[in-house]
């Protein structure tokens, strides 16, 4: 159903916290056109976002990404977002029955191309085997994502669990490296 509406359709959002805890909001969309959504929302949220949609004209939880995010002109007390969908760049999911395997990693990031790896590559299949773990629907807590870890992954998914928390405390200025993992005096000589 591409195109304007003749009157804003409500809609869903939700966002994943890295905790797996999760926030609903209630949207309008104003317009459709297959690849991108335009929205109504009393939140702003940051370009490059990862939100889920559930809208009636989707056909289920879709995954979308902010490629837009202003102050309303007409209606000052909501933003203006719009949100990138299709095989591109989100995907629809759908909820995993209890007995239900989780797709396979490769399977789903079959065409998509790979960055250059700056960790050894069995940390980043931990922590990949952990995503996957995280991505699941609904959220579940971190310590359940990593008992659906494989054992075998465990141990390196929460040294890349500690290497993202560390980082993300950096990018916010909270925390700094070079201070956390500077070696303590007299430990390097023998």
């Amino acid at each position: 159903m591409p195109g304007d509406f003749s009157k804003p359709v409500p809609i869903r959002l939700a966002y994943r916290y890295p905790n797996g805890s999760m926030v609903g909001y209630a949207a309008r969309a104003v317009s459709y056109n297959g690849t991108s959504l335009r929205l109504i929302v009393n939140e702003s949220f940051e370009e490059g976002m990862s939100l889920a949609v559930m809208a009636p004209f989707l056909g289920g939880l879709t995954t979308a990404l902010v490629s837009a995010a202003s102050r309303s002109k007409k209606q000052p007390g909501y933003y203006e977002i719009v949100l990138r969908l299709g095989k591109a760049n989100g995907t629809t999911v759908a909820a995993p029955s209890e007995g239900q395997e989780q797709a396979d990693p490769a399977e789903r990031g079959a065409g998509r191309k790979q960055p250059a790896r700056m960790v050894p590559e069995a940390i980043a299949q931990a922590a990949e085997e952990l995503a996957n773990a995280l991505y699941r629907l609904p959220a579940p807590r971190f310590s359940q994502a990593l008992q659906w870890t494989p054992a075998k992954w465990r141990p390196l998914a929460l040294l890349g669990a500690v290497a993202a928390v560390v980082h993300l405390l950096e990018e916010k200025g909270l925390a700094n490296s070079t201070h956390l993992f500077r070696p303590a005096k007299g430990a390097h000589k023998r």
